[in-house]
């Protein structure tokens, strides 16, 4: 259930319209988002329990247009670790990103991608700049695979380009 009574106040006093979106399906986490759209300057949040906390906000860092660099860091039989090196872009926009990471199957007549995994926004795990993808998985024929992660940053449309490596899978599943 979602808190429908967040108020939020501009400077004079004036209450915002309010509009919340969760995150992801069930999620604690919500896209707060605002009638008019705020603009740098301070505001006054009142949460559903009461309590009232000042709200800071400057201008916007430019959306990413890039991911980053997906390297193979290292592979053993059935096992592929890539290091994500995010994009300095990106980095301004953790809090509200999410990846989608798609494994290609390799073989020309197989069809275009397989989803792998997805990380709701938010919940990137990243140490100084840097996402580890852990493919630990034998369904993909021996052939040359395409991985790649795409982005999606909450509350926003724009495209920002994906990450992509090529990876050998020979990998001997009994």
């Amino acid at each position: 259930m979602l808190p429908r009574d967040i108020q939020i106040t501009d400077s004079s006093g004036t209450v915002l319209g309010v509009e919340l979106e969760p995150l992801e399906d069930g999620g604690a986490e919500l896209l707060v988002r605002t009638e008019p759209p705020l603009v740098p300057g301070s505001y006054r949040v009142i949460t559903p329990d009461g309590r009232s906390q000042s709200l800071t906000v400057t201008e916007p860092a430019a959306l990413p247009t890039t991911l980053g660099e997906l390297t193979l860091k290292s592979q053993s039989n059935c096992r592929r670790v890539f290091d994500l090196a995010l994009d300095e872009g990106a980095l301004a926009y953790l809090s509200l990103m999410g990846t989608d990471t798609h494994v290609s199957p390799g073989a020309p007549s197989a069809p275009d991608n397989t989803h792998w995994s997805r990380v709701s926004p938010g919940r990137l795990e990243v140490k100084d700049r840097h996402v580890t993808l852990d493919i630990s998985y034998g369904r993909w024929k021996p052939w040359e695979h395409e991985v790649e992660m795409r982005a999606h940053i909450a509350g926003y449309d724009a495209e920002v380009l994906p990450a992509s490596a090529t990876m050998d899978w020979s990998c001997a599943v009994e």
